[in-house]
């Protein structure tokens, strides 16, 4: 018995030391996040994260009452380029334990060297204020008042929010749900049948004045861009893409754990490619003879990717009672807009030739028009688009051309509602309007007039060999 104590007291001791190294072990753990980004919500549907993203911003907000907790970011530098690197992944050590939102926000380049420039330039504002109030605005600095005309190149602006759980290439499982969910799969149903006109043509204009083709389509809705949707199932064989608007998932931080998860990014900012034609004056197109126009009301995008507009007016209050003799009820007064609106214009303007005589296309305008082909194209960068309805307070995006000598009007369209049509190259995905706009940033518009006034309009995407064409059956 006298050997037992002894022995009892040495197994305690070990216990308690190897106790106090698995602590010692764990207190080195790191504890916090490893965020992936992802760009692949385009219309090509493949990941271009390397390739057109140069600067990223990652805010980390407390899930239960949106404060701010932590903000990183990691740039492309001259001498360094971690984002182009396939295997990047942006550590955030140190996290307490909880529940957290994630927002991302990007650009090709650093936002420090972008705010402190001349010009028009995306201008954030609120992050420290708490996750809804953080927004982005196109702003003219270095006033730094809301800009209200730009015909100059755009910083590309990307919006991300947390997509999945954690990766499954690094031993994970794909959570395949989103608060507010997208279309389902066609492969999940028929879907509902959509009938829709297109004033379109498979035709040149040489060989007839075109058809109107009436087709329906099956197609689903993706739910409305506010509100909770539905939820999908866990998933290990792929991963969901979620809509381009709403706060995200949430995600947790355990002790002594890194968390993996995925930022899904949305491109912002558009690019519209614009030619001229005449066919029956087809020598003489000049750019300098046009002015074009988009007007819209989307300049600040808000924490949730949603795009600011103006308050609707409401109507002033009905004084009451009083209370008390000395405490009268004040008529509250309407409230005003206070998104103003912004008029884009291009920046770039140039004209090209093609000489029939000789089959070439030369630099310059040749001395004879015989056979001569002059085409005017001009360039626009602008912000997120929106379908709006005929019943919103806010009108939809309108682009205008007219002739600068006598303001005749060439041609006036619903751009948003005409770059939407593009996503008839895609059927099989089956996009709504608005998911079609927000993955495609680089569209092409060709304009045929006869008699000075738009009769044939092309839609083309960039990287796709595809186009759909419109006559204006006004005009006949």
């Amino acid at each position: 018995m006298q050997f037992i104590k002894p022995i009892i007291a040495l197994c305690a001791t070990a216990a308690l030391g190897a106790c106090s190294l698995m602590k010692d072990e764990l207190d080195d753990c790191p504890q916090g996040l490893t965020v992936q980004f992802v760009y692949d919500y385009n219309v090509e549907r493949a990941d271009m994260f390397n390739d057109h993203v140069g600067s990223v911003t990652l805010y980390v907000y407390d899930a239960t009452d949106g404060h701010l907790v932590r903000v990183q970011t990691e740039d492309n530098t001259p001498s360094a380029q971690p984002l182009r690197n396939v295997n990047y992944r942006m550590t955030v050590d140190g996290l307490p334990t909880g529940e957290y939102r994630l927002l991302a926000l990007a650009n090709q380049r650093r936002y420090a060297d972008i705010s402190q420039l001349n010009g028009v330039r995306y201008l954030r504002a609120g992050e420290s204020e708490g996750m809804t109030s953080l927004n982005v605005a196109l702003a003219d600095l270095p006033a730094r008042q809301a800009a209200t005309a730009i015909s100059q190149p755009l910083d590309t602006l990307w919006h991300g929010t947390l997509r999945t759980s954690p990766d499954p290439s690094e031993g994970g499982e794909v959570l395949a749900r989103s608060s507010y969910a997208t279309h389902t799969p066609p492969s999940e149903g028929p879907g509902e049948v959509l009938s829709r006109s297109i004033p379109a043509r498979h035709t040149p204009p040489s060989e007839g004045p075109g058809e109107v083709l009436s087709r329906s389509i099956p197609a689903r809705h993706s739910p409305p861009s506010e509100g909770p949707g539905e939820v999908l199932s866990r998933s290990t064989s792929a991963r969901h893409t979620p809509p381009s608007e709403g706060p995200g998932e949430v995600v947790t931080v355990r002790e002594h754990q890194l968390t993996n998860c995925v930022i899904s990014l949305v491109r912002d900012t558009k690019r519209l490619h614009l030619s001229i034609r005449q066919a029956d004056d087809p020598a003489h197109c000049d750019i300098a003879d046009y002015d074009i126009t988009l007007v819209d009301c989307n300049g600040r995008i808000l924490w949730d990717n949603t795009v600011a507009t103006p308050t609707t007016p409401t109507e002033p209050t009905i004084p009451t009672e009083p209370t008390t003799p000395t405490e009268p009820t004040i008529p509250t007064e309407p409230t005003t807009p206070t998104e103003p609106t912004i008029t884009y214009t291009p920046f770039a303007r140039w004209n090209t030739y093609y000489d029939g005589l000789t089959g070439q296309s030369p630099q310059q305008r040749p001395a004879t028009d015989d056979q001569l082909e002059e085409t005017a194209h001009a360039d626009l960068d602008f912000n997120r688009l929106m379908l709006r309805s005929a019943e919103e307070p806010v009108s939809p995006a309108i682009l205008t051309i007219t002739h600068r000598a006598d303001g005749r009007q060439v041609a006036r369209i619903n751009l948003p509602e005409i770059l939407a049509q593009g996503r008839g190259a895609f059927e099989r995905y089956a996009y709504s309007p608005q998911e079609f706009l927000d993955r495609a940033y680089d569209y092409r518009l060709d304009f045929i007039l006869v008699g000075g006034q738009w009769r044939y309009m092309s839609l083309g995407i960039h990287t796709l060999p595809w186009t759909i064409r419109w006559q204006n059956v006004d005009l006949d």
